[in-house]
């Protein structure tokens, strides 16, 4: 290489020097003008969730269903009627020293569901009740202990100071009610149930001295009612 080219050479080097000096500044500007004009999206916030869906307020609820009062609830199971108030007044005289025999009456087989005693102002009650709408046949006589039940034939013991037999016939055998009494009344002292065998059955009745018997029949449920009381 000669003296010129190397002066050629190092002028062309200064020149490119010189003219490359001003690039770095041109690109400089360039590229800040390219991040002024890009657009950067906006960075979604890490601590910011997504808005959830908007809660109707509790007031404006729509309900389910209608709420009925409880008083106005169905009831879920059948309810056994109440039977027909049982009367206790004009029911007629005592009859003392008589056999009363009343006829079955109603349709359908008269099957003992309940025995039960009461209490009243004047007289003291044993009544029978029956399923099927109907009354068995009903006798009351006087009775004389020794007692025994049927058809055991064993000894039954039944406190009183006088007796009477109420006999039950066409009845449905198998009452599984209590067979055992003891009011304690001014008349009716005790009921002991003698037996039940072939379609009849029969009780004997304890009562104070001078107690007579009536008897009459109600419906509805079927019964018969047997007061006892003086004269």
């Amino acid at each position: 290489m000669t003296e010129q080219d190397r002066a050629d050479t190092h002028e062309g080097g200064a020149a490119v020097s010189r003219s490359l000096s001003p690039i770095p500044a041109a690109l400089a500007a360039l590229l800040l003008a390219a991040c002024t004009a890009i657009p950067t999206a906006p960075a979604t916030p890490t601590g910011t969730s997504t808005p959830r869906a908007s809660v109707l307020p509790s007031a404006s609820i729509t309900p389910t269903g209608s709420i009925t009062p409880t008083e106005s609830l169905e009831r879920t199971g059948s309810v056994e009627p109440t039977p027909s108030s049982e009367p206790t007044s004009g029911l007629g005289p005592f009859t003392c020293g008589s056999i009363i025999t009343l006829p079955a009456a109603g349709t359908g087989q008269p099957a003992t569901t309940e025995v039960r005693t009461g209490l009243h102002p004047g007289y003291d009650r044993l009544v029978f009740e029956y399923a099927g709408g109907r009354r068995p046949g009903l006798t009351i006589e006087a009775a004389t202990p020794p007692f025994m039940l049927d058809p055991s034939g064993l000894p039954l013991t039944v406190k009183g100071a006088r007796f009477v037999r109420i006999r039950l016939d066409g009845i449905v055998v198998g009452y599984a009610g209590a067979t055992s009494f003891a009011p304690g009344g001014p008349f009716l002292v005790d009921v002991e149930r003698q037996g039940e065998y072939e379609g009849q059955q029969s009780w004997i009745v304890g009562l104070t001295a001078g107690a007579c018997p009536r008897a009459f029949g109600l419906t509805g449920p079927s019964r018969w009612v047997v007061d006892f009381g003086s004269p």
